[in-house]
């Protein structure tokens, strides 16, 4: 797992957090000032993999943001040619870790929804569209019950006149952010 870290001279690595088949996150402590960090980074470095910058759209669709509804990008560096994203580490786990060990009950989870819809909400007032909500996108704090969002590399801005119908209540949101063409279903095509 470490050795998607090498080179990272400045960091001394902890646990892995999570990986799913593009990333891989862990836990580590900026040497300089003791400051505990994420360190995300792709699996692959594979050029027929899916576009490399993902981890730059993720970086700079989420430095401009304020408030604690995702998790805070500290730095971008490329590495031997590996791009690692560095997260503030406000203590917590994803969710994906928390269902997948058991660790985590109904009734605590349906307590984390809240904060998880609250979340989700500041970045949409914020016009971006994560696109990517998962478990493994989701990183919850158990003790104060925060939860912050990661994965933005496929997220969308919607453009500032869509963003102002909407939220005026001119247009319904979901019409603005998931356009998608009308294709008529099987039954319909018969009926023609």
């Amino acid at each position: 797992m470490t050795h998607y870290f090498d080179n990272l001279s400045a960091y001394s690595i902890g646990e892995e957090l999570t990986r799913d088949a593009q990333h891989t996150v862990c836990r580590a402590t900026r040497l300089r000032d003791r400051k505990p960090v994420l360190l995300k980074t792709r699996i692959s470095q594979d050029p027929s993999e899916p576009e490399p910058g993902l981890l730059k759209r993720e970086y700079n669709l989420t430095n401009k943001l304020s408030g604690d509804a995702v998790l805070r990008p500290l730095g971008l560096k490329q590495i031997n040619e590996r791009t690692v994203l560095i997260l503030e580490d406000p203590g917590g786990q994803f969710l994906s870790s928390r269902l997948g060990t058991g660790g985590t009950t109904t009734l605590s989870f349906l307590e984390s929804a809240i904060p998880m819809a609250e979340a989700l909400n500041r970045v949409h007032q914020y016009g971006i569209v994560h696109r990517n909500i998962k478990p493994g996108s989701i990183y919850v704090d158990p003790l104060s019950r925060k939860s912050r969002l990661t994965g933005f590399e496929v997220a969308t801005r919607l453009p500032r006149a869509s963003q102002a119908m909407a939220y005026a209540g001119l247009i319904d949101e979901s019409l603005v952010s998931f356009r998608q063409p009308c294709v008529p279903n099987e039954d319909a095509v018969h009926m023609m």
